[in-house]
C-alpha cells in the first residue's frame, strides 16, 4: 500500500510540475515538427529543447524558466510567459514568396568550399550546437544550389540534424538572415561516417553573388520513427564534424542556442587549440554543389 501511494505522489508530482505543448501553424493548423524552444529566466537564456516530429514539447517547470520563444524556419518568433495555460501554441507563417524550383536537365555543377579537403582533426557538437562554414561565390552571380556537403567521423546513433543556409552580415563577417523559408531536416543512421550529400535542389537555394554561410543544426537522436529518446545521453548526441587547415582565414563559425546564441569564429577556437601547431584556421569541412 505504501508503495501504491508513493508511486501516485511521484506520477502526480511529474503531472505538476511538466506540461506538453503541442506547436501548430496558425493558418493551416498543421504541426511544426523540430522548432526551436528555448528557456529564459530573469531575461537570460538557462537551457532550451525541441518540438519532436509531432510538434510535442515537454517542459519542465520545476526548473527556473518564466518564458520560453518559440522559433522555426518559416514562422515568426513567438514570446510566452510561464506558467502556460495552454496545450497548444501557435505560430504564424511568415509572408514569403517562394523560389522558383528550376528543373533543368543541365548536370554540369561545381563543388565550393571544403568538404574535399583532407581532415586534421574531428569536431564534436551536441544537442543544440550549430556549425556553418562560410562559401564564397567566385562566380559574383546568382547560383542555383543542388546539395549540401560535410564531412562527418562517425554517427554512433540516429541523430537528427537541421541544415541552414545564411546570408552575409554586410556589417560584421558572421550569419545573418535564415536564407530558407522551410525545414530541411536530415537524419544520419547509425554508423554513418564519411562525405554526407543532402540533395537540396526542390527547395530552391540560391547562392547570393557573395556568397553564403552554410551548416547543420544538432537536433539530437531519434528512434526510427523520428522521435526524441526519452532518455538524454549527451555522449551519445555528439556528432563529430572533420575540421580541416586548407586556409588561413577563420570562416567557420559556432554557436550554442541554448547557452548564449552568439556566432564564434573559428579565430576563438584556434586559440584553444594550442597544441596543435598550424598557422592556419581550423575550419568545417562543407561544402556544396552548384550548378554552372
Amino acid at each position: 500500500m505504501k508503495n501504491y501511494i508513493l508511486s501516485f505522489l511521484l506520477f502526480s508530482y511529474s503531472i505538476l510540475f511538466s506540461q506538453n505543448i503541442q506547436l501548430i501553424n496558425n493558418i493551416d493548423k498543421s504541426i511544426i515538427p523540430y522548432a526551436n524552444a528555448t528557456y529564459f529566466y530573469n531575461n537570460e537564456i538557462v537551457g532550451g529543447d525541441y518540438t519532436d516530429i509531432n510538434g510535442f514539447l515537454d517542459v519542465k517547470l520545476d526548473k527556473k524558466i518564466d518564458r520560453i520563444e518559440f522559433s522555426a524556419i518559416g514562422y515568426l518568433n513567438l514570446k510566452v510567459n510561464l506558467p502556460i495555460n495552454t496545450e497548444k501554441i501557435y505560430l504564424l507563417p511568415t509572408v514569403y514568396t517562394l523560389n522558383e524550383v528550376v528543373v533543368t536537365n543541365n548536370e554540369k555543377y561545381e563543388s565550393l568550399g571544403l568538404a574535399d579537403e583532407n581532415k586534421k582533426f574531428n569536431l564534436g557538437i551536441g544537442k543544440g550546437l550549430e556549425e556553418v562554414l562560410f562559401i564564397e561565390n567566385k562566380y559574383k552571380e546568382t547560383l542555383i544550389i543542388k546539395s549540401f556537403l560535410f564531412r562527418i567521423k562517425k554517427v554512433n546513433n540516429k541523430i537528427a540534424v537541421k541544415v541552414h543556409f545564411y546570408s552575409l552580415n554586410p556589417n560584421k563577417f558572421e550569419p545573418k538572415d535564415e536564407l530558407l523559408t522551410k525545414n530541411i531536416i536530415y537524419y544520419l543512421e547509425e554508423k554513418t561516417k564519411g562525405i554526407v550529400e543532402i540533395n537540396v535542389q526542390e527547395y530552391g537555394i540560391e547562392l547570393p553573388k557573395e556568397g553564403a554561410f552554410v551548416g547543420v543544426e544538432a537536433l539530437g537522436v531519434v528512434n526510427e520513427d523520428g522521435s526524441f529518446e526519452d532518455e538524454v545521453d549527451y555522449r551519445k548526441d555528439l556528432l563529430s564534424f572533420e575540421v580541416n587547415y586548407a586556409i588561413n582565414k577563420p570562416i567557420s563559425f559556432i554557436r550554442n542556442r541554448y547557452k548564449n546564441n552568439l556566432w564564434e569564429s573559428s579565430e576563438s577556437l584556434k586559440k584553444q587549440l594550442i597544441n596543435i601547431k598550424s598557422p592556419n584556421y581550423p575550419n568545417a569541412s562543407f561544402g556544396i554543389k552548384v550548378y554552372e
